[in-house]
């Protein structure tokens, strides 16, 4: 979505602060239990609110959740991820959840469905025609994963935020 709102002409001051001040809050969230080490450090903090990366990882790591947020709308899987950034799948999948707390792919379907939430809030789009756009292959699977999420389905999820219209 960032990435949509800076390509927009004539371009806006206005979009820019927010798409910075956007960002800065979410990487302010992922870096609240999130600490650097560097290579050489031997130290070991037993600490289980914090989660410990290396310097080479955060690059990796950044790498992954810019892939996920550029093509989240794509039917990509878990595995393609690692391999478009040029490492093994599983390895990827190990820095990430070291990183964020949770798999790739569940890092993914949160994007999905952050999607889905802006899109059913702001639009009378079709509930099928977001399920698609947000990289949902089916009516089936997008359902069952949104009533997961939310607690109840997309039409009731609109019903129930409509006052925001």
């Amino acid at each position: 979505r960032w990435y949509e709102d800076l390509e927009k002409q004539p371009f806006s001051k206005d979009t820019v602060d927010i798409v910075l001040l956007e960002m800065r809050a979410r990487l302010l969230r992922f870096c609240k239990h999130f600490e650097v080490m560097h290579q050489s450090t031997t130290s070991r903090d037993t600490s289980k609110n914090t989660r410990k990366l290396y310097t080479n990882e955060v690059d990796i790591v950044s790498q992954l959740a810019i892939y996920i947020a550029k093509n989240y709308m794509n039917p990509i899987k878990s595995s393609d991820i690692g391999k478009a950034i040029g490492i093994h799948p599983d390895y990827a999948n190990t820095l990430f959840k070291k990183a964020f707390g949770c798999t790739m792919h569940d890092y993914l379907i949160k994007e999905r469905i952050s999607h889905v939430e802006r899109l059913l809030i702001t639009t009378d789009r079709p509930i099928t025609d977001i399920a698609f756009s947000c990289g949902f292959n089916t009516i089936s699977r997008f359902n069952a994963t949104f009533l997961s999420v939310n607690g109840c389905t997309p039409r009731e999820y609109r019903t129930k935020n409509d006052a925001w219209k």
